[in-house]
C-alpha cells in the first residue's frame, strides 16, 4: 500500500509515531545486534589471546628444556672429551714405563739380556733447518761388566739417491763422538743431508779402546723413523 494513502488512512499524527516506532525498534534491534556481535568478537579475541598465552609458556617451557638439554650435552662433550684425553695419556705414560723398564732391565738385569756393551736406541730429530736432524744416541753396558768403558761410535747412513749409497757421518757433518761411562750414556750430534739423498738406515759401530776390552766391535742398524722436534 503506498505511504500516502497509509497516511491518509492513519492521519499524521498516528502516522509519524508509528514511523518512530519503527525507526525506534530498528535503532533497538540494531544496537542488540551489534552488541551481539561485539561480544562475540571479544570472546573470540579472549579466546585467541589465550591462545596465545598458552603458545608463548609452551614455547618458553621448550626453550628452556632445550637449553638445559644443550648444557648437559656440552658437559657429556667435554666430560668424554676429558676421558679420552686421559685414556690417551695413560697409554703414553704405560709406554714410557715400559719403555723405562726395558732400559733399566738392561742395564741393572744382565741375566735377562746379553752381555756387554749394548747399542740400545736412537732418537732421531728433525731440525728447523732443512735437511738437518739431531741423533741422540743411547749405549748401555750390563751392570756385572763394572767396570769403565770407553771408545769411539762411527755413524753411517745408508740411503738411496738414484741408487743405494752408504754415506759417512763425517760427510754428513757428524761430530767424532766419543764415550766413556760405566752404565749408560747418550751422545748426541747433527747431521746434514744432501738434496734428493733419501734417508732408509742408520748404521752404528762401536769401537771400544778401554783396557780389556780394546779392538771389540759392537754394530748395530736402526730404521730411519724421526720424531717431531721440541
Amino acid at each position: 500500500m503506498p505511504a500516502s494513502r497509509i497516511k491518509h488512512r492513519l492521519g499524521h499524527s498516528r502516522f509519524y509515531l508509528l514511523l518512530l516506532a519503527g525507526l525506534s525498534l530498528a535503532a533497538v534491534t540494531g544496537y542488540f545486534v551489534g552488541l551481539t556481535v561485539t561480544e562475540l568478537q571479544q570472546q573470540k579475541l579472549q579466546q585467541q589471546q589465550q591462545t596465545i598465552e598458552s603458545l608463548n609458556q609452551e614455547n618458553h617451557r621448550l626453550t628452556r628444556q632445550l637449553n638445559i638439554i644443550s648444557v648437559e650435552l656440552e658437559v657429556e662433550k667435554q666430560a668424554n672429551k676429558q676421558t679420552r684425553e686421559d685414556l690417551r695419556q695413560s697409554v703414553e705414560d704405560s709406554q714410557q714405563i715400559r719403555e723405562e723398564l726395558s732400559f733399566y732391565q738392561k742395564v741393572l738385569a744382565p741375566e735377562l739380556a746379553e752381555n756387554g756393551f749394548v747399542i740400545d736406541s736412537v732418537d732421531i730429530v728433525a731440525l728447523s733447518e732443512p735437511n738437518s736432524y739431531r741423533l741422540s744416541i743411547v749405549l748401555m753396558q750390563q751392570e756385572k761388566r763394572r767396570r769403565f768403558v770407553k771408545g769411539n761410535l762411527v755413524i753411517n747412513l745408508e740411503g738411496f739417491q738414484g741408487e743405494t749409497v752408504t754415506l759417512s757421518g763425517e760427510s754428513l757433518g757428524a761430530d767424532k763422538l766419543a764415550f766413556q761411562f760405566r752404565y749408560f750414556e747418550v751422545l748426541e750430534t747433527t747431521i746434514r743431508l744432501p738434496e734428493g739423498f733419501e734417508p732408509q738406515q742408520l748404521l752404528l759401530e762401536a769401537r771400544l779402546t778401554s783396557q780389556g776390552d780394546r779392538g771389540e766391535r759392537y754394530q748395530q742398524g736402526f730404521e730411519w723413523v724421526t720424531s717431531s722436534r721440541d
